[in-house]
């Protein structure tokens, strides 16, 4: 008898240290989320060559909670197709609703409504950094029209946890097709992610997030490249401006075109600047405490051997 108390007595002790140490790692262990103050690295999502092109078309910040975008894609193929819009929440505390349309398409590519909601987020296609700002992509490759206007719209739609700004970056539809009209021998890099670059005290520890760097892996034949473009999409751009911001294999870049705080789009002709490998481009914020690198995207043209 006196054996079976004992027996019930350390069940229970072992039941509840059991409950315990589970309650334990339920407090101790985080949600992972889609947030980082210092943001994401601009990673190559896809590469590769087609006999076509790339398409390249933007919709920038006029300062609205609603922003649409017309896209006049080219005839060909389509090959990859991605969609990109920025939101500004007003800081990583705030939460609210936002809605992203395509070609009047709202129900599927994760398209549609969507819940942003700052350092808790946790959607797969969104980047959140620093005190708010969102860059989201979808994947829209089966989506694109080809040879006509394709129409993108992002809108707030309310606030959910306290003033969640909700106004419209801008819009960015990045298409890569083979064929069509005028089709070219191309090789290309589609980078994206959201570098945060921020000065030390924006955040505790105080700890600078000053350079990034992107690259553009692989090998390229330099002999036949007759045009090298260069594009590069700043969520948040310079104040005060810089014009020495960005290297194209450590040639300095004139960045003086980059000329606001606010969303940008820009590209750069590096054909006197390639490389046989290992490609890339350098950044950095300047004097301005906050700057946010989303894009890079190499394409190269090529044509025949030239003749020694």
């Amino acid at each position: 008898m006196e054996k079976d108390k004992i027996k019930y007595l350390l069940a229970r002790i072992n039941m509840i240290a059991i409950l315990y140490l589970t309650m334990l790692c339920l407090i101790a262990v985080p949600v992972v989320a889609n947030y980082n103050f210092d943001g994401y690295p601009v990673e190559t999502r896809t590469n590769g060559t087609v006999n076509g092109g790339v398409f390249i078309g933007c919709e920038p910040w006029v300062g609205t909670t609603t922003l649409t975008g017309n896209f006049d894609v080219p005839n060909g193929t389509v090959k990859w197709a991605r969609l990109y819009t920025g939101i500004w929440g007003g800081t990583e505390n705030y939460e609210g609703w936002v809605n992203v349309v395509f070609n009047g398409i709202n129900d599927k590519n994760r398209l549609g409504p969507i819940h942003l909601r700052g350092k808790n987020d946790i959607n797969p296609n969104v980047w959140c950094s620093t005190h708010g700002k969102y860059w989201m992509w979808y994947n829209v490759t089966d989506l694109v029209n080809a040879g006509s206007i394709n129409t993108a719209t992002t809108s707030k739609i309310n606030a959910t946890v306290g003033g969640f700004d909700g106004r419209v970056y801008g819009i960015v539809l990045v298409v890569v097709y083979e064929g069509g009209d005028d089709p070219k021998d191309i090789q290309y890099w589609i980078n994206d992610g959201c570098d945060a670059l921020h000065y030390a005290y924006a955040t505790w520890p105080f700890v600078a997030h000053d350079s990034g760097r992107a690259y553009f892996n692989g090998t390229v034949n330099t002999d036949v490249i007759t045009k090298a473009n260069l594009t590069v999409v700043h969520l948040t751009a310079y104040e005060p401006c810089c014009d020495s911001c960005l290297e194209f294999n450590s040639h300095n870049l004139n960045t003086s075109i980059v000329d606001s705080n606010t969303f940008e789009l820009n590209s750069w002709n590096v054909t006197d600047y390639v490389v046989s490998a290992g490609n890339n481009i350098w950044y950095w914020r300047g004097d301005d405490h906050y700057i946010n690198v989303a894009n890079s995207i190499l394409v190269l043209e090529r044509g025949a051997v030239k003749k020694p």
